[in-house]
This record gives structure tokens, C-alpha cells and sequence, in this order.
């Protein structure tokens, strides 16, 4: 069994052979045969296949350039996306930049604005306390001048108006200083009934007037010389000028000495010095004999009937126009209606502002007084700065005695120069403020306050208009009664009437203080 079945394992061997070499053999001649076939055709082939080489060649190129373009494709498109990330980054940088710059931007705006505001309300505030405590001291001022004049007549047993106040230059001095004023002047209250006899008074009395002169114009060259000021051209000098004195010692400082010796010497040696320098305006020259109304240059003698008379008795500082005694105001427009007032109502009294239009008009005597007044007064050496600025007469009753039944005996005018009642609220922090005044008369008129200086800038309302909703007002009148107290008033203290002119003030800021605390760059 064994030997047969190693003879059957060697017969599949050998067919498994003649197969494989018959598979080997057809491959062969399949090879043959091909190749035959490929020799054939050789000639015809080799075109084919340089046309298959070049196709070949053609589409291996496009598909270079489609991936070449693809690539161009994709690099943009990787370009732009990356062009994209970097902008969105740089905008996002810029916005942020830009929202932090505007955040810090506005809140250092808000906090200036803020400054800008408080500071401008406590400024606004201070000047409207200040201005009217200053007119209020102005009051209390003239009320202390009133009480005097009062208590010197009681005093001496002198019954109104046959009063004359000695010494008047010197309190008339000490009032201007205290209140700020230019001038003051006391007018007794006349009527029809006494007009005669108290033109016999007045004659007989009327030469105290160049002792005063005298004692007054000594008093402001010693002044000078004290404080260094050049006495070479001296107010009198200037003034003696001014009249039409074509020597400037027609009338010398030694004849003013010797006139204060005797008083019917000293009215004749005024007399001759003055007609020295050949014919004056009798204003300045003579004593009226009488009260007397001005019409132009001429003194004429009022109606019979026609009173009250309020003469001119007192004047400071005193000027050298001898013919100012007598004159009765209230034949003067420009001030008899005020000082009616104060007689019907026995009220302090503001008339309108001199010279800036609307109801209240100066004549040219009353402007000429007054810068006569400039000339001898406290501001001589500073008198420009006064000329141009608004300037209101302020009258003030003085009374027979101090009961309750107390008349009028007379008044006392004053001037208030309405510049000098900011100048206590003058500050570094005040850059640029504008103080608007109105008054009842239809005048309105404006100042710029700077931390130097009050400045006029001129009538009508000069406010910036972007202010409006800044302002700051307060009534005078309002103002004054609303601080009356005991701490505030006098025994002998009256009311400030508000009916005939009243004032308000108005405060606004500028841009120019604006721009301190806020700033238009970021």
C-alpha cells in the first residue's frame, strides 16, 4: 500500500507539471503573438504615439495650470482672510483705542464741566452778596452822615433850615472814603413860608463856605505831598484852569489861609482874586443873594409860591463855584423827581444812570459838576477811569429829630459809581464774568469782571446768549429788605424805596471761563 501510494503522490506530481508547463506555453505564444501584432504596426504606431505623447504633454499642462490656478485661488483666498483677521484686529484696536479715548475724553469733560459749574455758582453767588452788601454799607454810610447833621442842629438849639454844619468837608471826606463816593451834598428843605427868612440867614452865613474851600483844598495838597503825589499841578491849580483863570495863582494857596481869618475879609479878597482873570460865568464868580433857579448861565429868581426849595448848602469836596450855594435842585429835571420822592415817601432813593439813554438824561451842568468834582475828590490821580462809567445820584432825607413824628429837613446826595460795588468780589478764580444792571428806567448797561479789574463793556445787556440757562438774579430792593435786621440797621435807618427805580443784577459766565475748565480737545 505504501508503494502505491508513492506512485499516486508521484503521478499528481508530474501532471501538476505538465500543467504549469502548459500554462507557460500559451503565455509564451500569447507574447509572441503580440508582439508580431506590435511590428506590424510600427509605422502606424509610432504617430499614435507621439500624438498620445503630446495629448499627454497637453493635459499633464492643463492640469498644471488648474492647479497652479487653484493654488492662485486658495493663496487669495487665504490672503483675504488673513487681510480680513487683520483688519477686524486693527478696528478692534482702533475702537477700543477710540472707546477708552472718548471714555477718558468725557469723563474729564464732565468733571471740567462740572468744576466749571460749581465754580461759576459760588462766584455768582459771592457777587451778588457782595454787591449788595456794599450797597447796603453805602446806606449805613449816609444814615451815620444824616444822624450828624441832626444831632448837631439839636445840639446847638438850631432849627431847621437855618443850619449850617461846621467842619462839613472833613465829615463830607470821611463819607466819600467809607462809601466810595465822589461827592456828597446837603440840601435843606425850604418852603414858601420860609423862603425870606432864611435868604436873610443865608446871606448872613454864607461865608463859612471860603474857610471850607480853604481847609479842604490844604487838607488834599498836604495829603499829597504825604503820599508822593506831584503837588507842582495841583488839583486847585487845574482847577483854577478850568474856570477861565489865566494866571494859575489868581487865586494862591495864602490868600485861602488868610480868608479863614474873617469871613467878611476873605469875601471880598475872593471877589478881587477872581476878577483878576477878567469876566466869569457868574456861576462861578458870586454868590446868588437868594435861592435861585439855573436857566443856562443866568440865576433867576423862582415864582413866588412855587415851593418847596431845596438850596444847595454843603457840598464835598468843595469846589471853587461859589455860585453852587443856593441853587435850588429841584428845579433841576434831572434830579427833582427822585428827591420828591424821598420827600413823599421819607425813603432812601437810586434815580436813574446819568448818560446811557432811556428816561434819565444829565444836563451839561450836572456832568460838569461832577467831573469837578473828580478833579479835587479821592480818584484826581485816577479820574479816567470814572469819566466813562455809569454813575447814579442816590438821595437820603435827614430829618428834624429823632421821635417818631420826625419831618424832612433836608437831603444829602451822593453818587454811586456802580463799578466800585464789584470791586470787593474781585478774585483769581473770577476769568471772565459779565454782571448785567437794569434798572426800572428802561437802562440796562453791562461790566466784565477779570481778577484785576471791573471793566465797562458798555450799555445794553453784552451777555453771551449760550449762557441764558447759567444766570444767576437778584432784586435790590428784595435783596435789602430781605437782610433787615438788628445786626443790619441802625436805629435811624429808612427803607429803600423801590417804586420810583429799582435795580436787578444778573450774572452769567463767558467763554472765556468756560474755556478754563473745559477743553474741546480730547
Amino acid at each position: 500500500q505504501e508503494q502505491q501510494h508513492d506512485k499516486h503522490k508521484t503521478q499528481n506530481n508530474k501532471n501538476n507539471k505538465n500543467k504549469a508547463d502548459n500554462v507557460m506555453s500559451a503565455q509564451q505564444e500569447k507574447n509572441d503573438g503580440g508582439s508580431l501584432d506590435g511590428g506590424s504596426s510600427l509605422a502606424g504606431g509610432s504617430s499614435q504615439a507621439e500624438s498620445d505623447v503630446s495629448g499627454s504633454q497637453k493635459n499633464g499642462n492643463k492640469r498644471v495650470s488648474l492647479i497652479t490656478e487653484r493654488q492662485k485661488i486658495l493663496n487669495t483666498s487665504v490672503n483675504r482672510r488673513i487681510l480680513g483677521v487683520r483688519v477686524a484686529v486693527f478696528g478692534f484696536l482702533l475702537l477700543s483705542t477710540l472707546a477708552v479715548s472718548l471714555a477718558v475724553y468725557f469723563y474729564l469733560r464732565n468733571i471740567g464741566k462740572k468744576d466749571f459749574d460749581d465754580t461759576f455758582d459760588a462766584q455768582a453767588v459771592r457777587i451778588l452778596e457782595l454787591f449788595h452788601q456794599s450797597v447796603a454799607e453805602r446806606l449805613q454810610a449816609i444814615d451815620s452822615l444824616s444822624t450828624m447833621i441832626t444831632t448837631l442842629a439839636l445840639n446847638t438849639g438850631s432849627t431847621f433850615p437855618n443850619v449850617t454844619i461846621p467842619n462839613f468837608e472833613m465829615l463830607g471826606c470821611n463819607f466819600r472814603i467809607v462809601s466810595g463816593a465822589t461827592f456828597v451834598s446837603f440840601s435843606v428843605l425850604v418852603t414858601d413860608d420860609q423862603r425870606a427868612g432864611w435868604n436873610a440867614y443865608a446871606q448872613q452865613n454864607q461865608n463859612f463856605y471860603f474857610p471850607s474851600l480853604a481847609a479842604d483844598t490844604e487838607q488834599r495838597i498836604m495829603q499829597d505831598e504825604r503820599l508822593g503825589y506831584d503837588t507842582n499841578a495841583s488839583s486847585i491849580d487845574l482847577f483854577q484852569r478850568n474856570l477861565g483863570q489865566e494866571d494859575a495863582d489868581a487865586i494862591p494857596s495864602a490868600t485861602f489861609k488868610e480868608e479863614a481869618d474873617g469871613a467878611a475879609s476873605a469875601d471880598s479878597q475872593h471877589h478881587r482874586s477872581l476878577q483878576q482873570g477878567g469876566e466869569q460865568n457868574p456861576l462861578y464868580t458870586q454868590f446868588a443873594p437868594f435861592i435861585y433857579n439855573l436857566e443856562g448861565t443866568t440865576m433867576q429868581i423862582p415864582e413866588p409860591g412855587s415851593g418847596p426849595y431845596m438850596p444847595v448848602w454843603h457840598n464835598s469836596p468843595v469846589i471853587p463855584i461859589a455860585g453852587l450855594l443856593k441853587q435850588n435842585v429841584l428845579d433841576q429835571p434831572a434830579i427833582a423827581e427822585p428827591i420828591k420822592t424821598v420827600l413823599a415817601t421819607k425813603e432812601a432813593v437810586i434815580a436813574g444812570v446819568d448818560g446811557i439813554g432811556g428816561d434819565t438824561q444829565a444836563d451839561e451842568v450836572g456832568v460838569s459838576i461832577f467831573q469837578y468834582f473828580l478833579q479835587v475828590g479821592q480818584y484826581r490821580h485816577d479820574q479816567e477811569e470814572f469819566v466813562v462809567d455809569p454813575v447814579s445820584t442816590f438821595h437820603y432825607p435827614v430829618f428834624n429829630n429823632f421821635s417818631e413824628a420826625r419831618e424832612i429837613a433836608g437831603v444829602l446826595s451822593t453818587d454811586i459809581y456802580w463799578r466800585l460795588h464789584f470791586k470787593a468780589s474781585l478774585n483769581d478764580e473770577l476769568k471772565g464774568i459779565i454782571c448785567v444792571i437794569e434798572n426800572t428806567r428802561n437802562q440796562t448797561f453791562s461790566f466784565k469782571l477779570t481778577p484785576d479789574d471791573v471793566i465797562y463793556v458798555g450799555s445794553e445787556d453784552r451777555h453771551d446768549s449760550d449762557f441764558d440757562d447759567m444766570m444767576f438774579e437778584a432784586d435790590m430792593a428784595e435783596y435789602l429788605n430781605s437782610t433787615k435786621s438788628a445786626a443790619t440797621q441802625s436805629y435811624t435807618s429808612v427803607g429803600f424805596n423801590h417804586a420810583y427805580a429799582n435795580y436787578k443784577i444778573r450774572v452769567y459766565p463767558t467763554s472765556e471761563m468756560k474755556d478754563e475748565y473745559i477743553t474741546s480737545e480730547p
